[in-house]
């Protein structure tokens, strides 16, 4: 008779095909028999339906499971509902994605329910606490049960003197706590969970901001440290520049001052004479500056020394006289042996001299009115290179001559010219003077250079 039974309860077409994927038609037709209000009836076709939402789905058997766990855990049963309670408990500790599953499969919503409903008995309310409070321990996100934070309140404050209810009261209390320090405070609007994403979008940004400004800080940094280097190394090359001047300072001073020694010799009139000329029809006299002419011919002595900016006078010694004269060329010009400073126009130009006649001769023109020059007679002739005009004098025997030149080039040399045989000149020295010697005097005259 069972067996009769149990057969009359199969399905048609159904019980060959647990391990085959339905088609659409079958799931309409177990809604059907399910509305048939037979209860046999509607436990095979739920345990189909629940065969067919396995089948190639794992996530659905996680939430099949669960859905079982939390409808055995609502049960009037108290064992039922306490084993199924720690079921859950288990399941929240130790699995992170079923956990979290079971958040999102509805459960907060369906503990509200229970939690409000004054005719849920006791120990549902117990076991449903102890599963949100493990959740609450083990969850990452607290905001899922702030939903649950007025209704939670609400049973904390609840002022029966029953032992049970003031238990749960404790417990709800307990789990208030945990999300107060956690910052729930109640249930969350979207207004506040816009917000909140705007706190925490701000929060990014800033963060951003301030990573970008530490890059800046230290790039700066960088910049500085190199700036240092820089001037550190700077520093030290002037450093060394320092120590190799004053290095070189100390030398000097430990060395005479040939520089100094010559300033001090025009400071104090004596300019050494030098005399540069070929071989010729001449004699030098040893340790002097006499030349003396061996034979007739045109014989010019330059005095090596160029004299710019200043007041110069050169002195001669005339031993015989015959064919000579004394005067100051511009700077380089050289006038060769067998030629003289009135032989072409080139020589004339650049150079003028006082004839032994008295005579002063330039550019081929001459003007008589010195004194003629005789034998051991003292010739100066004195070049101012300050004044304006320059000029040069002529002095015999220390009296300045009347006939004078101005205009004359602003670096010159003094030179000598002698002729004859037994022609002879001494240059006894050659000065810088402090101050011109120079006078007005009665009957003088000026040439120009031209």
């Amino acid at each position: 008779m069972a067996e009769r039974q149990s057969e009359s309860l199969r399905l048609p077409g159904i019980q060959d095909q647990s391990n085959v994927r339905p088609k659409l038609s079958e799931i309409s037709f177990l809604v059907d028999e399910i509305l048939s209000e037979d209860p046999q009836r509607c436990i095979q076709c739920t345990e189909r339906l629940m065969g067919i939402a396995l089948q190639g789905n794992e996530q659905t058997s996680g939430n099949l499971f669960l859905c079982a766990l939390t409808t055995i855990l609502n049960s009037d049963n108290i064992e039922e509902s306490k084993v199924a309670s720690d079921a859950l408990s288990k399941i929240i500790r130790n699995s992170p994605n079923i956990r979290e599953l079971l958040i999102k499969s509805g459960f907060v919503e369906m503990a509200s329910i229970y939690l409000t409903d004054e005719n849920t008995p006791d120990h549902i309310h117990t076991n449903i606490l102890i599963v949100i409070q493990d959740l609450v321990f083990n969850s990452a996100d607290v905001h899922a049960f702030s939903s649950l934070f007025g209704i939670l309140s609400q049973i904390s404050e609840d002022k029966d003197k029953n032992m049970k209810k003031k238990s749960i009261g404790l417990m709800a209390k307990k789990i208030c706590a945990i999300l107060s320090s956690q910052g729930i405070t109640g249930p969350s609007s979207s207004d506040e969970i816009q917000g909140l994403k705007k706190q925490n979008e701000e929060q990014k940004r800033q963060i951003e901001i301030k990573k970008r400004e530490n890059e800046e800080l230290q790039r700066n940094d960088e910049e500085l440290k190199r700036n240092i280097s820089e001037l550190q190394r700077k520093d030290e090359e002037k450093s060394r520049k320092i120590t190799e001047l004053e290095r070189q300072l100390a030398d000097s001073n430990s060395k005479p001052n040939t520089n100094i020694q010559q300033v001090s010799e025009l400071q104090s009139g004596e300019i050494p004479i030098s005399i540069t000329v070929p071989k010729g029809s001449y004699t030098k006299k040893e340790g002097e500056f006499t030349y003396t002419s061996t034979q007739a011919e045109y014989k010019t002595f330059p005095i090596n020394s160029s004299l710019y900016k200043g007041i110069y006078r050169c002195e001669f010694k005339v031993k015989t006289v015959g064919h000579l004269w004394f005067g100051i060329m511009k700077s380089g010009l050289k006038i060769p042996f067998g030629q003289h400073a009135n032989s072409n126009q080139q020589y004339g130009k650049d150079s003028m001299f006082f004839y032994q006649d008295g005579k002063l001769f330039q550019n081929g023109k001459s003007t008589t009115g010195n004194q003629a020059i005789k034998d051991n007679d003292s010739v100066a002739l004195e070049v101012n290179l300050n004044s304006t005009p320059r000029t040069v004098h002529l002095f015999i025997n220390n009296v300045q001559q009347p006939i004078f030149m101005s205009g004359v080039p602003e670096s010159v040399q003094f030179f000598f010219f002698i002729y004859q045989i037994g022609n002879s000149v001494t240059v006894l020295s050659l000065k810088r003077l402090t101050a011109t010697s120079v006078q007005i005097i009665p009957g003088s005259k000026e040439m120009k250079w031209e």
